[in-house]
């Protein structure tokens, strides 16, 4: 799998505010990689389920940012998005570095 392009692209939009066009960008890449994860896990496989899981989540966080957005740019709102995304980044930081190495067999 491309790892590294992902990484890389992930990378470059994370350094800067990303706009309409990197965003969508991003999620055409992540559906290339759930796609070529899903071929290689089978479609009961937990792998499959996890990716499941993640699309359901980026739906309803975009979905609260566009709701911040429309009422008018609240700093209250944008603070308590933030906050919660940071903290959800957080732990999906701790789960990555949680997994075993690749080089070592489990």
């Amino acid at each position: 799998m491309s790892g590294k392009n992902t990484h890389d692209l992930i990378a470059s939009i994370a350094d800067t505010s990303a706009d309409l066009d990197e965003m969508i960008q991003l999620r055409a890449e992540i559906a290339r990689v759930q796609d070529e994860v899903a071929g290689q896990d089978g479609e009961g496989g937990i792998v499959v389920a996890t990716s499941k899981a993640f699309e359901v989540t980026r739906i309803l966080v975009e979905e609260g940012i566009m709701k911040t957005r429309h009422r008018g740019r609240d700093p209250v709102d944008q603070s308590q998005l933030r906050s919660i995304v940071t903290a959800n980044v957080a732990y999906l930081q701790a789960t990555l570095g949680a997994l075993p190495d690749q080089a070592s067999p489990q």
